[in-house]
Order: structure tokens, then C-alpha cells, then sequence
């Protein structure tokens, strides 16, 4: 009976548009769904305005704390001492850093404003700083640059606190502080080590030489060892200073100007047993310079080996480089600066090591 009574209560329906309902159910399961998708992506949407707008608001705090401190550098490390200022500013710095390279390129650009308009005048008070921003030479990172990361860590005193300010010599002395400058100085050990290591009359090249600090460093186990270094630079003033260094040290070398795109491409003066590059392919793509590894390791004897370094793509001082010392580099990963001489011919074996800072990256490739 009820069966019968549910018939009835559906006479008015034909069969076949009950049919074709149901052969209509998917089209509106789909529409459902579309719309559901489309809320969803509202919602995102909305969450990431939201997100958005708090990193904003959390970079443009930490910009006013940068600010603000800054205004009472000198004070504050007068009250609090200077190990405790210059950590809680590089605190800031690391927070910003992270927050950074998840702002929208308009966030970006404001977070580059505010430092241009209110941090570079305090920052600019550091000889360092400012000689770093203005590129007197034409070009970043050049060997005075590199002069004065050396003279300011290691010889100190004066040389750590240049500026005609209170202000300016706390932040020369900060930025002396920061990893990148420290690992540089470990840098120059490891090229210094790396020309000791090879055997007495062995001939050497180093591209991009600047002031050559490793040899200057190494000059007493160089001389009289028969070993030969010739020095590659587009810099004329960066191999005078060098030759100046080196001159009565009874280093045998050579120097040898220009463009050093050009030169490697034409290929180098000689062949040598290690060529070794500290700051060059810091300013090339992983691309290019795999291509130009390609023609230096033409000029590479067998048996002999290359070094050369490159900034890492985690660089923690990377933020203070960019906004102070409008210094950019092109970072690269493990993977990528492996890449740039894993396809090498007659590759025997390849080493890669980071150093303590997580800053500069080296690889090193023997040959056959």
C-alpha cells in the first residue's frame, strides 16, 4: 500500500523526466564543486592579503626598531656595551631578512625606500659602507674594498672604527662584523693554502686577481720556491697595488690586464697546473659561468686542479650588501655551483666545501 501511495504521489512526474534529472545530477554535482573551488580560492586569497598585509606590518616594525636604534647607536652602546647592541642589530636584520623574500615586489620596493631614505644616512657615515655604495673604481667589490675588510679585521684599532663619526665608526665596525666580511678573511686562507699545497715550480693563475692578499700573506713560503703566479685583472690600479706588495719578495710573476671576459674567452696568456678565482663568477649566472669554466679549463695542465668560490644562496649578510652597499651578487646553491664544472672533460674529481659562516662556497675540480 505505501509503495502504491508513493506512485501515486509521483504520477504527475513522467518517467522520463525523472530520467532526465538524474542524467542532470552530474552537470550540477560539477557546478557545486566549481563553486566550491572558487570559495576556496576567495578564502586563500583572502588568508594571503592577510598574511601579506602582517608581514608588511611586521617588516615595517622591524624598520622602525632599525630606525630608532640608530638615532641612539652611540648611547646604546654605551649603556649596554657593543657585543649586545651589534647582536640585537643583527637580529633585526636576520628577522627582516627572513621576512623578505616573501614580500611582494612592491612590499619590496617600500622595504628598499625606507632604507634609502632613513638608514643610509646613518649607514653612510661608515667609510666602508659608503666606499661600498658609491663604487669610486666603477665597480662593486673591487680590491680596496677588499683592502679594507683585511686591514679592518685583522690589523683592527684604527683601521676598525673609520669615520668622522661616533655613529659612522660603530657601523664600520659592525659591518666589519657581519659573516660575510669574516668569511672573507677565511677566504683568503683558502686560496693561500691552496697555492701552498701545490708542488714548487708550479705555474699558477689567479683570475680576478685584485690585490692578491693570499700571496701577500704567503710571500715568505713563495719566495725562492719556483713557483710562478700570473695575475689576471681588468683593474690596471689593482695589479700596480699587487706588483707593489710582491715586487722585492722574489715571487716570480706576471701581470696581465683587461677585460677578463674577453681574455677567457680568447683564451689565457699560458697554460697553468691551478687557476684559481675568488670573487669573479660571483657576478655571472650559473649558466654563463659553466661557459666560461669550460674555456679556463682548457688552459688547466693535466694534473692540475681549479678553485674558485662563489657566494651561497642562504649568505646571511645578503640584506645589509643589497639596501647599504648596493652591492648584489648572483647566490648560488651546492647544486648549482657543482653544475658548473661537473660536465668538465677528463674530470677526475670534484670537491665542494661551504665555510663556517654558510657565506662562500668553493669548488674545487682536478683533472685528469
Amino acid at each position: 500500500m505505501s509503495k502504491s501511495k508513493t506512485a501515486n504521489s509521483h504520477a504527475s512526474v513522467p518517467k522520463h523526466d525523472i530520467a532526465k534529472l538524474s542524467e542532470e545530477q552530474p552537470s550540477v554535482v560539477a557546478e557545486d564543486v566549481s563553486f566550491s573551488k572558487a570559495i576556496h580560492q576567495q578564502e586563500n586569497q583572502k588568508s594571503f592579503r592577510v598574511i601579506k598585509n602582517r608581514l608588511l606590518k611586521t617588516a615595517n616594525k622591524i624598520l622602525q626598531d632599525i630606525y630608532t636604534l640608530l638615532q641612539v647607536l652611540p648611547a646604546e652602546v654605551e649603556k649596554y656595551g657593543e657585543d649586545a647592541v651589534f647582536n640585537y642589530l643583527k637580529e633585526l636584520l636576520t628577522h627582516l631578512r627572513n621576512i623578505r623574500v616573501h614580500l611582494s615586489d612592491s612590499d619590496e620596493a617600500h622595504v628598499r625606500s625606507f632604507f634609502k631614505t632613513n638608514i643610509l644616512k646613518f649607514a653612510h657615515q661608515s667609510p666602508f659602507c659608503r666606499y661600498a655604495y658609491e663604487k669610486p673604481r666603477g665597480y662593486p667589490g673591487d680590491f680596496m674594498m677588499m683592502e679594507m675588510i683585511w686591514n679592518g679585521i685583522i690589523e683592527s684599532g684604527t683601521q676598525r672604527y673609520l669615520g668622522d663619526t661616533k655613529t659612522g665608526q660603530l657601523l664600520n665596525a659592525f659591518t666589519l662584523d657581519l659573516d660575510i666580511c669574516k668569511a672573507n678573511i677565511l677566504r683568503t686562507n683558502s686560496f693561500k693554502e691552496f697555492i701552498l699545497q701545490s708542488p714548487p715550480n708550479s705555474k699558477i693563475a689567479s683570475l680576478g686577481s685584485g690585490s692578491i692578499l693570499e700571496v701577500e700573506t704567503a710571500k715568505r713560503d713563495l719566495a725562492y720556491s719556483g713557483r710562478h703566479i700570473s695575475l689576471y685583472d681588468q683593474d690596471e690600479g689593482a695589479l700596480e697595488y699587487a706588483e707593489s706588495k710582491i715586487v722585492s719578495e722574489k715571487i716570480s710573476y706576471s701581470l696581465n690586464q683587461g677585460n677578463l671576459l674577453k681574455t677567457i674567452i680568447k683564451g689565457l696568456s699560458d697554460k697553468y697546473d691551478y687557476i684559481y678565482s675568488s670573487g669573479l663568477f660571483d657576478y655571472f649566472s650559473t649558466k654563463d659561468s659553466k661557459r666560461l669554466l669550460g674555456h679556463v679549463w682548457k688552459n688547466i695542465n693535466p694534473g692540475g686542479g681549479l678553485l674558485v668560490s662563489n657566494v651561497s644562496d642562504h649568505n646571511p649578510s645578503q640584506l645589509w650588501m643589497e639596501l647599504v652597499g648596493d652591492w648584489y651578487l648572483v647566490n648560488k646553491s651546492e647544486k648549482e655551483l657543482v653544475s658548473i664544472v661537473e660536465d668538465l672533460p677528463d674530470l677526475k674529481r670534484i670537491e665542494f666545501d661551504i665555510d663556517k659562516y654558510g657565506a662562500y662556497q668553493f669548488i674545487h675540480a682536478y683533472k685528469k
